[in-house]
């Protein structure tokens, strides 16, 4: 191979590998797993200690109200012996 054609070859491999040039990339609306954003950090920690991800949960309140509706539910099954689920119970 010519010693000549090594620059250009370089060149267009290290452009390859660029991630801005990519055309067919789109760019994520919430940043919040991008762990190189110094704003992912809080959206994180709510979802390492609290297990909310406001991506798949929607707001905070509505995951208060369906996580309460789960106890609620279990204890009515564990405590009363209602389950509301069962066709034959009355």
């Amino acid at each position: 191979m010519n010693k000549h054609l090594y620059k250009p070859a370089l060149l267009v491999l290290l452009l390859a590998s660029c991630t801005s040039f990519r055309v067919n990339e789109t760019p994520s609306p919430n940043r919040s797993w991008d762990h190189w954003n110094a704003a992912s950090i809080a959206p994180r920690i709510d979802r390492f200690f609290l297990g909310y991800d406001s991506d798949i949960d929607g707001s905070f309140s509505n995951k208060l109200s369906n996580d309460f509706a789960h106890v609620r539910k279990t204890c009515a099954r564990v405590f009363l012996h209602h389950n509301e689920d069962n066709p034959f119970q009355y």
